[in-house]
């Protein structure tokens, strides 16, 4: 017999599109959260290149190059803002996943209980009609015999 379509099926196949796309959200909050350590590293990399100049130099060189070293460590600063951005919105994003797979877990659990049940249901009901067309056939077998003849088959003498 064919197993009857639980309305828990609509909530379900719902939850599962929310789950998908909080998925895509998390990835891509990843994606930004790798990209922006990316961009940081090369912030740092380029910082670590400028070194110092041993030696003299004039004071405009001076200047010059601690403006340089400047701007450098304000766009590490930058890089490192971006990074915690990104950490805390990918962060969100997996709270958001966590949640929305719990919830499609649980109806999933549900759903294969309510299978279960709607499958004891379906057993009996085989049982029950087989024990009636038992019945039925043992009756009419008996209806042509005796009652001394019936004592003797029940008892197996």
């Amino acid at each position: 017999m064919m197993a009857k379509p639980f309305r828990l099926a609509t909530v379900l196949r719902v939850r599962r599109l929310q789950e998908d796309m909080a998925r895509q959200g998390l990835a891509f909050a990843n994606m930004t959260l790798a990209a922006a350590a990316a961009d940081r590293d090369r912030r740092v990399d380029h910082f670590r290149s400028l070194g110092s100049t041993a030696g003299l130099q004039s004071f405009h060189e001076f200047l010059q190059e601690e403006q340089t070293k400047l701007f450098a460590v304000e766009s590490v600063s930058f890089g490192n803002t971006k990074v915690n951005e990104a950490e805390l919105h990918a962060a969100e994003w997996r709270q958001q996943y966590l949640a929305a797979r719990k919830k499609v877990r649980s109806l999933e659990r549900l759903e294969v209980r309510k299978r279960r049940e709607q499958d004891v249901i379906e057993d009996r009901r085989a049982t029950r009609a087989i024990d009636d067309l038992v019945t039925t056939r043992w009756a009419g077998q008996m209806a042509g015999v005796g009652t001394a003849e019936r004592r003797a088959m029940e008892t197996g003498r």
